[in-house]
């Protein structure tokens, strides 16, 4: 199983972090220039069982994936699955100076021979794409960061 993942730093609380997750729907451009839309399609806020619909660009092309909510505990993660073989998650650990956001997507099986090989074919087909995710991933901690510090900062400014 390849195991993508991505974590940074952000000013602020796990609680409020997870909020931002919340309203996904209406935040979902602003995250990052490669994303086009996001609706839930079942369920909302996520809840366990909801289902966001999402439209992005990755590599150069339009994907359109559903994501299921698979595991949401409240201010600390939340795990999704896209199709078999393909999920992921959000978890957010407090630090001294906000939280640890990871970023975490798992591609193929772990299953002994199989998971092997579903490696081996992505690694040697798919290099490019998977490449591609990883970049997309950090971009997304990178604009994530810059939009809750900027949240952050106008809430202060505005008290």
């Amino acid at each position: 199983m390849l195991v993508l993942r991505d974590t940074i730093e952000i000013e602020t609380t796990p609680e409020q972090i997870f909020e931002w997750f919340r309203h996904l729907d209406d935040n979902y451009r602003s995250w990052h220039p490669g994303h086009v839309s996001c609706r839930y399609v079942r369920g909302h806020d996520l809840q366990d069982g909801s289902v966001l619909y999402a439209e992005e660009y990755l590599h150069g092309r339009l994907h359109r994936f559903k994501f299921r909510l698979t595991e949401v505990e409240a201010g600390r993660e939340f795990k999704y699955r896209i199709f078999p073989g393909v999920r992921g998650g959000f978890r957010l650990r407090p630090t001294e100076r906000g939280t640890e956001f990871v970023a975490e997507i798992f591609l193929g099986w772990s299953i002994p021979i199989l998971g092997a090989l579903s490696d081996a074919v992505l690694n040697v087909f798919f290099s490019d794409h998977i490449e591609a995710i990883r970049r997309h991933m950090r971009d997304e901690g990178i604009h994530l960061r810059a939009l809750l510090s900027e949240e952050t900062a106008s809430s202060v400014v505005n008290r």
